[in-house]
This record gives structure tokens, C-alpha cells and sequence, in this order.
């Protein structure tokens, strides 16, 4: 009777020795990318991404009654989710240790047939509280909700290895195994427009923020030059971010300086890096004809002026 009640208490303290080694994950609300996607494949693929979460071995989650206090003890609305900051200071006080929240978007398009096919894609952002930084999966691509449950296996098990691995913190977008197709909802919630083919100097594919996010200001009256964005790689794709810089670094009352803080203060999906574009990536993103994504094109033009960051 001693020798079982020995044993039985040694591996009851294991047991709780390993649960306390397991990161503690919080499940956040799926951001699903309405119209064409509709509220009953969201819930039907966001419920299918829950419960096989739920069952993923070596991590713990934090209860739900816990989670849901903490957030009326600190005034944390559903909304702050999508705040870099507060996500942080939550998780902190809440010994948090991952985050994680599923991206849902549905693609159309018509085929040579003219007909029209569809697919589901599913991605999953990861913050991880300690570092500060976010890793996103590859997409899952299903034929509609109904698979989800019978195809989630591998992005849980994807996110499942990044969260236990210890190889958590990677700075975005340095993932090679995350594939997109131009037209996809990148992985900082906005359009995949350009894709170079393969990672290089920490990048691959360039997003378009979301038609929502999109400002106006008066046009300029005069012509708005700044040293350093008039010249060297202007005609490559890719250098609106060094010019972004550039003009953030300026002192002029500028209408492009304006729109280059715009730019450089908007957050979205826990992503804080968005640029003003160049002139070459302003003509990339309106020559991709995708009206099922808001216009005649990628992006949403209308007639009128936009503004770049090379002059």
C-alpha cells in the first residue's frame, strides 16, 4: 500500500511538473473576411479550428472564465484584440504566454469556363507575449467549410510546432514555408499584390492594406520633392518602405510626408510595419484586375490621384 501511494504521488507531481513547463495559449476571436464569406462558413470553420485546437497535446489554454474576467477586470473590449499593445499588456498580467488567432477569408473567381470556383483559406497569426513577436502558418486552402474539420490537421499541428518548438519570435515575414498566391489575405490582413518568387533581404511578398483603411488628404499644390526619394531604386519594386523612411525622417509640411505618418501608424492585425507605396508598386497593385476584391483591380482604384513616396 506504501509502495502504490509512493508511486502514485510521484507521478502526480510529474504530471503537474510538465503541465507547469506548458505554454499557457489563449485562443482569440477568429478575424473572418466577410462578403463573399458568409457568416455561417465562418463560424462552421472557426468552430472546426477551436475544437481540434482544444485537443492539441503540450500546451495548455487558458480557461475561458479566466480570460473572460480579466478582460472586464482591465476594461479589454473584443475590439482591443486587434491592438499590439494591449494584446501585450493583457497577456502579461494574465501570464500568457502565446496568443493565437485564426484568419478566415473566401476567394471567387471565374474559371475559362465561365463558371465560378471558390476556395476557403485559412491562416493563424501567433504573438508571442514574451518576445513580442509574430509568426503567422501556412494558409490551408479548402473547397468549403464542410472539409474543415476533416483537412484543420496540419495547421494545427504546424501551430502546435511553433508554439513548443522554442523557435517562436520569428520577425515577419522571414517564414519560408508560408505560401501565398497573388489576391490572398496576407498574414498582416491585408492583399498579397506582389510575390518576388523567394525570400531575400527579409521579405517575399508585399500587402495591400485593406480599402477601409484608406485615407484622403488635399492634393499638393506644388511639387513636393525630398531629397532621396527621387532617385536610386525608385523603379524597383519594393523600396516604398525605404522611402517611407526617408520622408518620416523630414521636417517638411508636406502633403507626402503627411501621408507617409498615415501610413507609418496604421495597425493592423497586430502589424505595425505598412509603408507608403512607390510609384512602381502603385502601378503594380492597379494593373492586377480582381474586381471581386472591392474594384476594377487589387487595390480599389477610382479616378483620381494617389499618392507615392518617390517623387
Amino acid at each position: 500500500m506504501k509502495r502504490f501511494f509512493f508511486c502514485f504521488s510521484f507521478l502526480l507531481f510529474l504530471a503537474s511538473t510538465i503541465t507547469a513547463q506548458q505554454p499557457v495559449v489563449a485562443k482569440l476571436p477568429a478575424l473572418a473576411m466577410a462578403n463573399p464569406l458568409t457568416p455561417g462558413e465562418a463560424s462552421s470553420v472557426e468552430e472546426a479550428f477551436n475544437n481540434l485546437l482544444s485537443e492539441a497535446r503540450n500546451v495548455r489554454f487558458i480557461n475561458q472564465l479566466v480570460l473572460d474576467k480579466g478582460m472586464r477586470d482591465y476594461q479589454f473590449q473584443q475590439r482591443d484584440w486587434a491592438d499590439f499593445e494591449k494584446t501585450l499588456a493583457l497577456g502579461e498580467v494574465l501570464n500568457i504566454d502565446w496568443a493565437v488567432r485564426s484568419q478566415i477569408q473566401k476567394k471567387v473567381w471565374r474559371n475559362t469556363f465561365g463558371t465560378n470556383e471558390s476556395e476557403i483559406i485559412v491562416t493563424a497569426t501567433l504573438l508571442d507575449i514574451q518576445t513580442r513577436k509574430i509568426t503567422y502558418t501556412t494558409p490551408l486552402r479548402l473547397k468549403d467549410a464542410n472539409e474543415a474539420r476533416n483537412k484543420m490537421g496540419p495547421l494545427i499541428a504546424e501551430i502546435t510546432q511553433i508554439i513548443t518548438s522554442g523557435t517562436g519570435g520569428l520577425t515577419q515575414p522571414s517564414q519560408p514555408t508560408a505560401v501565398y498566391k497573388v489576391g490572398d489575405r496576407g498574414p498582416a490582413g491585408g492583399w498579397v499584390f506582389y510575390d518576388k518568387g523567394s525570400y531575400s533581404d527579409g521579405w517575399r511578398y508585399i500587402e495591400v492594406a485593406p480599402r477601409e483603411t484608406e485615407k484622403t488628404l488635399p492634393r499638393a499644390k506644388i511639387v513636393e520633392k525630398v531629397k532621396g526619394t527621387d532617385s536610386g531604386p525608385s523603379i524597383e519594386i519594393g523600396s516604398g518602405k525605404l522611402y517611407t523612411e526617408i520622408l518620416l525622417q523630414t521636417n517638411l509640411d508636406y502633403q507626402i510626408v503627411k501621408a507617409a505618418k498615415i501610413c507609418a501608424s496604421l495597425e493592423l492585425n497586430w502589424f505595425k510595419d505598412w509603408f507608403l507605396p512607390s510609384r512602381r508598386e502603385l502601378s503594380a497593385l492597379a494593373s492586377i484586375p480582381t474586381p471581386q476584391f472591392g474594384g476594377p483591380n487589387l487595390g480599389g482604384f477610382n479616378d483620381g490621384y494617389y499618392m507615392a513616396s518617390s517623387t
